[in-house]
């Protein structure tokens, strides 16, 4: 049996440093490899991602127990005491900044239009640097320690040593080591917060908005607060204030642990998703997707850590931004003189029958809708990357705008944080709910008429096979809009011979302003026995500014569609996810576990094996 003081015996400045150079160094090669390869659009993935994205943990895991055990059997008075406490401090701090990097990296490459590796460096950079940096450090500390293991002098923590330091740099430190620990302490403040939202969901606007910003990365987050919970360790003298110090550690490990959460749910949510993958869609589902085709084309495992820390690769495709469709100028509605709308295009560089949208030399169309509440964003930002990454499938996907409005709604104070999305001012309007459909119709005419640049006919498109997503107040337009078109009752609003393959609402919401009831609530309205498949992206801790549970929206679509008589409609259930997570769509383990199911949905959808 591995008892307490067999494991602290092991736990030695030489086998630790040794181990960190170790996984250290097969995390490097790993990395190189992995990016390697992302770079050539290989998104295949086999057991030795699985593999790296373990050895990746331990290493980052490994060089924190280095740092923290050269903390307590170093001997500081030395000048190599001094200059290798030092370094230990600047590697927390560079471990901070480094996972804030590779976030920023992965951030700033998913709003990329261009395919063009050469348009990407800096974002590159910014993975590289943090990533690499991170090893590369860690491994210069283990070595140092290593070089050193005989030095009594340096590991004697009762030598008096030899350093001698001026007045003023003494005080330089000591400014330096107080302001260093009321930020720390500060952050750690934050942290609670933080794994408060992590636990009892987004209640509240502020939890709301931190699951809304955080749930999606919040591993980074995690080993953020794990590197300030060793620094304020370092800063604490554990023989003068032991229950200060064991308290720091307690906390902070704790708040490490709860971010740590969403993580190791995945496999449960993974779990949960294929269940009700099944129920909805038959037992038999696997049987119908060509193995070659999934090999060369889809993501091959739900999730693996590589991907969330160093993204899942891109494959190139044709865009075109901004293309008008609607002329506020000369629209017949007097609401829209002042509002020009635009929507964005991608679609393969060549249509190959093989591809997962593409049937009989066709592609199948994905109309992206954005989210806001239905006041604020636009097309573009983080959905880019998920366009290009369907376009490569070989489907021509559509981002669009609609008319935002400007009301201010009684029990609404208009600002509810999601006034920070980008909102171009040419969307904005005094519209009602009507108006937004109409808007949204009115793109639908645009690509069903083979004379407009970009229609459906000009790409090669197939308007019998058209799938419709967004999130959020996207999410609920996605449903209003796809069983809108499925229902025939609107022929005046929507573009002509459109028939809906499937709709993919994400965390759909219910807008609070005036508006038709079946626009509102499509679900109790819309929903019959001819309505398309449907698959929804549901947080199970999304919940509404004000405590509402948000997420009982996608129980009644489901519920709806059970009325109607209906097994096709499926609802992802990921553990501890937000409102808005799938947001990092290069990155995030929400985003590869619905991604996974989602392409193989739309593909049995193209196929027939999943019918209206």
């Amino acid at each position: 049996m591995i008892t307490s003081k067999r494991i602290k015996n092991s736990l030695t400045i030489k086998n630790v440093s040794y181990a960190t150079i170790i996984f250290n160094l097969l995390a490097l090669i790993f990395g190189i490899v992995y990016l390697m390869l992302g770079s050539l659009g290989i998104v295949f993935v086999f057991v030795l991602w699985d593999i790296f994205g373990v050895i990746m943990l331990i290493a980052f895991f490994n060089n924190f127990l280095l740092i923290y055990i050269i903390d307590l059997r170093l001997s500081k008075n030395t000048q190599l005491g001094n200059r290798l406490n030092i370094t230990c401090y600047i590697f927390l701090i560079f471990v901070i900044f480094g996972m804030l990097l590779i976030f920023l990296g992965n951030l700033s490459y998913i709003r990329i239009y261009s395919t063009n590796p050469e348009d990407a460096i800096n974002s590159y950079v910014n993975i590289y640097v943090g990533y690499f940096g991170i090893l590369l450090f860690g491994m210069f500390i283990a070595l140092l320690c290593v070089k050193n293991l005989k030095n009594r002098d340096l590991w004697d923590l009762n030598s008096k040593g030899s350093l001698k330091q001026s007045n003023k740099t003494l005080k330089m430190k000591k400014i330096l080591k107080t302001l260093l620990k009321i930020s720390c302490y500060l952050m750690l403040i934050i942290g609670i917060y933080i794994s408060y939202a992590v636990i009892f969901g987004s209640v509240g606007l502020v939890a709301w908005l931190v699951l809304f910003l955080l749930s999606g990365i919040i591993v980074f987050i995690a080993l953020i607060f794990l590197s300030i919970t060793i620094l304020l360790l370092k800063m604490t003298d554990k023989d003068k204030s032991p229950k200060k110090y064991y308290a720091v550690g307690f906390i902070g490990l704790l708040i490490t642990a709860i971010m740590m959460l969403p993580l190791c749910f995945t496999p449960y949510s993974v779990y949960n998703a294929e269940q009700n993958f099944a129920e909805a869609f038959g037992n038999d589902w696997r049987e119908n997707i060509d193995a070659d085709l999934e090999e060369k084309y889809f993501l091959n495992s739900p999730f693996w850590i590589a991907g969330y820390f160093l993204s899942v690769p891109a494959k190139d495709c044709e865009y075109k931004s901004d293309v008008m469709f609607l002329d506020g100028e000369v629209s017949n509605y007097s609401q829209d003189e002042d509002i020009t709308l635009l929507f964005d295009v991608f679609w393969p560089k060549k249509i190959k029958n093989e591809m997962p949208g593409v049937k009989a030399g066709k592609c199948a169309i994905l109309i992206v809708i954005h989210g806001g509440g239905h006041r604020t964003g636009s097309k573009g930002g983080t959905q880019i990357y998920m366009n290009k990454y369907f376009a490569a499938q070989g489907y021509v996907v559509y981002d669009i705008e609609y008319g935002l409005t400007t009301t201010t709604f009684e029990g609404d104070d208009n600002d509810d944080g999601m006034n920070a999305l980008p909102t171009p001012e040419y969307v904005k309007g005094d519209f009602d709910l009507n108006d937004i459909i109409r808007h949204i119709g009115n793109f639908t005419q645009y690509i069903s008429n083979p004379s407009n640049k970009y229609s459906a006919d000009d790409l090669d498109a197939n308007l019998d096979c058209v799938f419709v997503t967004g999130g959020s107040a996207g999410g609920h337009l996605t449903a209003a809009t796809a069983l809108g078109i499925s229902s025939k009752q609107y022929p005046k609003i929507f573009g002509e011979n459109i028939t809906i393959k499937g709709m993919i609402p994400l965390y759909p919401g219910r807008p609070n302003f005036e508006g038709d009831d079946e626009f509102i609530a499509p679900e109790e309205y819309l929903v019959d026995k001819d309505s398309p498949p449907c698959l929804i992206y549901q947080g199970t801790h999304d919940f509404g500014r004000e405590g509402e549970q948000t997420k009982r929206y996608s129980k009644e679509y489901k519920k709806a569609y059970e009325d109607a008589g209906k097994d096709e409609c499926c609802i992802i259930w990921l553990s501890f996810s937000g409102h808005g997570a799938d947001a990092w769509h290069r990155t995030g383990h929400y985003n590869q576990v619905f991604t996974y199911y989602m392409e193989r949905f739309m593909y049995l959808c193209v196929e027939g094996y999943i019918k209206n």
